[in-house]
C-alpha cells in the first residue's frame, strides 16, 4: 500500500523539489531557512531562460547534490542489506541512485515553472533532525498538497534526509521498492546496479526523441 501511494503521488513531490518557489529568507543556519533556500535558488534557475537544458540539468544536479545527503540516503534505502554489502559495490550503488534520483527529477523541471509553496511549521524530531512542513499550491487550482521535509544537522551543516507527500516518505519507499528487487536477486544489492542504469538509459532515449 505504500508503494502504491509513493507512485501516485511522485510526480507532487518531484514538482515540489524541482521548483520550491518561496520567497527568499534571510540567510541564517536553520531548517526553513534551507528549504526556503533551496526552492528560491531552484526558482531563479528555471527563470534563466538563456540555459540550455543540458546545462539546467547539471545545474539542478548540482543543487540537489549540495543540498540532499545522500550518502546518508543511500545507507538507508539499503537498510539491513548494507552491512552485507561490499564497500566497492556500495560505493558503486550510491553513484548511479544519485543520478537516478537526480536524473528523474531533471526530467520534469520544465513542469513546475510558476509553482508555489510555503514553510508552513516546523518542529524538532531529536537532536539532530528537524522537520518542516510544506503546503504545495497547484497551478491547475487543485487543492495544495502537504509535504514534508526531514532536516540533519550533520559534519557538513544542515542537509535534506527525505522528503514525504501526505504522510508518505520517499526514502522508505525506495527501500521497500529496493528490498524487494534484492530479495528476487537472492540477497545481492549489486543487481540493482545493471537494473538501474537499465533506466536511466531508457530515459536518455526518452529524451532525445521528443
Amino acid at each position: 500500500m505504500r508503494s502504491r501511494l509513493f507512485t501516485s503521488h511522485l510526480a507532487v513531490a518531484t514538482g515540489v523539489i524541482m521548483a520550491f518557489c518561496l520567497q527568499s529568507h534571510a540567510a541564517r543556519a536553520d531548517p526553513a531557512a534551507l528549504i526556503t533556500a533551496f526552492g528560491d535558488q531552484t526558482r531563479q534557475m528555471l527563470a534563466d531562460t538563456e540555459l540550455a537544458p543540458s546545462d539546467r540539468q547539471q545545474r539542478f544536479h548540482a543543487l540537489v547534490d549540495r543540498n540532499f545527503d545522500f550518502p546518508v540516503i543511500v545507507r538507508f534505502v539499503l537498510g539491513r542489506y548494507w552491512q552485507t554489502t561490499a564497500d566497492d559495490v556500495r560505493q558503486e550503488f550510491a553513484r548511479v541512485f544519485e543520478d537516478y534520483v537526480i536524473e528523474g527529477y531533471a526530467g520534469r523541471l520544465n513542469e513546475y515553472i510558476g509553482q508555489s509553496a510555503a514553510v508552513t511549521a516546523e518542529h524538532a524530531e531529536g537532536d539532530r533532525t528537524t522537520i518542516v512542513a510544506t503546503r504545495f499550491a497547484h497551478a491547475n487550482g487543485d487543492p495544495p498538497t502537504a509535504v514534508e521535509w526531514r532536516v540533519q544537522t550533520t559534519t557538513d551543516g544542515l542537509k535534506i534526509t527525505d522528503v514525504s507527500v501526505w504522510g508518505v516518505s520517499m526514502a522508505l519507499s525506495y527501500r521497500e521498492q529496493f528490498a524487494a528487487a534484492i530479495q528476487r536477486n537472492g540477497g545481492q544489492a549489486a543487481a540493482l546496479i545493471p537494473e538501474l542504469r537499465g533506466k536511466l538509459t531508457v530515459r536518455s532515449a526518452d529524451a532525445s526523441s521528443r
